[in-house]
């Protein structure tokens, strides 16, 4: 998306684009998809914010930036902010986004 909006980027001066997908999905379809891809079960299970971010804090491959984005991400989905369709990828760049079996088989020595 950010390529094909620097190959041409006046039309899109002032412009926000929300990026969603063509489907909007929660945690525990998202861990199905996964498990489609990885022909393993992954679950999703939910932990409260507190929690998670105690988690965050202590485990050292996080560095407080990063941990603070996660939260935030957590926070906003919580909040909503993620909910939604919309086609802006495939019509700006001609090519539809990939969906999560994709991405995992894609890159599947991640999760081994």
């Amino acid at each position: 998306m950010i390529a094909a909006i620097l190959r041409d980027p006046a039309p899109h001066a002032g412009k926000v684009y929300p990026l969603y997908g063509p489907v909007e999905m929660n945690h525990h379809e998202i861990a199905a998809e996964i498990s489609k891809a990885l022909g393993r079960t992954v679950t999703y299970q939910p932990v409260d914010l507190d929690l998670f971010k105690k988690r965050l804090d202590t485990d050292a491959k996080f560095s407080d930036t990063f941990a603070q984005h996660l939260l935030s991400v957590a926070v906003d989905y919580q909040e909503g902010i993620f909910a939604g369709t919309n086609s802006f990828i495939e019509e700006l760049t001609g090519t539809p986004p990939m969906t999560v079996q994709a991405f995992i088989r894609k890159h599947a020595a991640r999760f081994a």
